[in-house]
Order: structure tokens, then sequence, then C-alpha cells
């Protein structure tokens, strides 16, 4: 019975002895505003985001339009899929090698 009680109370302490590690450093900086959208167009929840082989950022969300295409300097290019119900309720984005969506 000792011996169980021990085997308990150490994998229940293991986490504790995990968490004693630090975290790696992150290299990046945030960006605030980033992504230019032309006036009166808000992004919805943001539910993906890709790049093509030229660098252009793909944002797919869930607000009035679905996929949005930016340079990569974050100007706004255009709206991809406008008026298609596909749309609706996107999960993400991909783009394949060729830049198929």
């Amino acid at each position: 019975m000792k011996r169980y009680a021990f085997l308990v109370l150490l994998l229940a302490a293991a986490p504790m002895f995990a968490q004693q590690a630090k975290p790696p450093e992150l290299q990046f900086h945030p960006v605030p505003d980033f992504l230019k959208l032309p006036d009166d167009v808000y992004f919805g929840e943001c539910v993906g985001v890709d790049l093509d082989s030229k660098g252009n950022i793909h944002e797919a969300n869930r607000g009035k339009h679905p996929l949005m295409e930016f340079r990569s300097d974050g100007t706004f290019m255009r709206y991809i899929g406008e008026g298609l119900d596909i749309h609706e309720a996107a999960h993400s984005v991909i783009l394949d090698p060729q830049d198929n969506i």
C-alpha cells in the first residue's frame, strides 16, 4: 500500500518539476494594423492565414468578405469568392504549391 501511495504522489508531483524549464524566446515583433483594409470593411473572426508563392497574404474570416488577399506589405489587393455561399462558415485557408486556394 505504501508503494502505491508513493507512486501516486510521485506522479502527481511530476508536473511541478516539468514547469521549471524556461520557454523559448519567440523571434518576432508585433505590427499593429499591418493589414490595410478598405474603408468601411472590417474583419470577422479570423480563421486562417496563408501565403502564396509571391508572398501575398490570404486571410479567411467569418465577416462580410470571407476571403481577402493582401500584398506582402499589407496593402489590400482583392476580395475572393464574393457572393458565393461556399465561404459562409470557413474554417481555414490553405494554398497548394501552385497557388490554388
